[in-house]
C-alpha cells in the first residue's frame, strides 16, 4: 500500500493522478492524502504503520523526516531541494546549451527535483552563454497555461517565492523568468552584483 500526500501547492495533477490509477490498481494501492505538511505529513511520518518514507522537498523537511523516522527505525528515502547546476565548460556550444536549458530549466514549471536551476559557466564560454542564455529564458511566454497564446510555464506564488503555482484563472499574477546577466564569476551569494535583463 502506498500513501501519497502532495504539496498542499499543487495537488491537482496527483488527484488526477490517482484517478487514473484508480482504474489499473485494486482499492486500497495507491492512497492520496492532501493537506499542509502539518499535521497531515506529521501524521504520515510518526505513524507506527509506516515502515518507509520517500520526500522530493526542502532540507529542513528532509531533516526533521530524518530525525522523527529515527524514533521508529522507519526507512528514509530523501531527494531534497538544492540548486541542481548544469556545468557548462568551454568547449560547448552556447546555442545549444541555451536551447537545453530553456527546456531543462522551466519544463514543467520549473517542478522539477532535477531541474536546471543554476548555471556553472567557465570563463571561457561565459560571455558567449549569457548571450545565447538571456534571450532563451526571456523568451518564455508565462500565464494561464490551457490558453493557446501562452506557454505552460508559470514561476510565481504568493506563499512562497521559491514555489511555483499552475496556471488559472484564480492564479496570481505569473512574473516573468529572470534573467541575470552581468554577475561577477566571484559573486557571493546575497550579493546585490546582478542586474536583471
Amino acid at each position: 500500500m502506498v500513501v501519497l500526500k502532495p504539496s498542499e501547492i499543487t495537488p491537482l495533477s496527483t488527484l488526477r493522478f490517482s484517478e487514473l490509477a484508480a482504474e489499473i490498481f485494486p482499492p486500497g494501492v495507491l492512497n492520496v492524502i492532501t493537506g499542509e505538511g502539518d499535521p497531515v505529513g506529521r501524521g504520515i511520518v510518526t505513524h507506527p504503520d509506516v515502515a518507509l518514507v520517500s520526500l522530493t522537498g526542502s532540507v529542513a523537511t528532509g531533516k526533521w523526516i530524518a530525525r522523527a523516522a529515527a524514533d521508529s527505525l522507519k526507512r528514509v528515502h530523501l531527494e531534497l531541494g538544492g540548486k541542481a547546476p548544469a556545468v557548462v565548460l568551454d568547449d560547448a556550444d552556447p546555442a545549444q546549451v541555451a536551447a537545453g536549458l530553456r527546456i531543462a530549466s522551466f519544463c514543467n514549471s520549473g517542478q522539477d527535483c532535477t531541474a536546471a536551476a543554476r548555471v556553472i559557466a567557465t570563463p571561457g564560454i561565459y560571455d558567449a552563454l549569457l548571450e545565447e542564455l538571456v534571450p532563451a529564458a526571456a523568451s518564455l511566454r508565462v500565464g494561464d497555461p490551457p490558453r493557446a497564446t501562452r506557454s505552460r510555464w508559470v514561476r510565481s506564488c504568493p506563499r512562497r517565492s521559491s514555489n511555483l503555482c499552475p496556471g488559472s484563472s484564480t492564479a496570481p499574477r505569473a512574473a516573468a523568468p529572470t534573467s541575470c546577466s552581468a554577475v561577477r564569476p566571484a559573486a557571493r551569494r546575497g550579493s546585490s552584483s546582478s542586474r536583471r535583463s
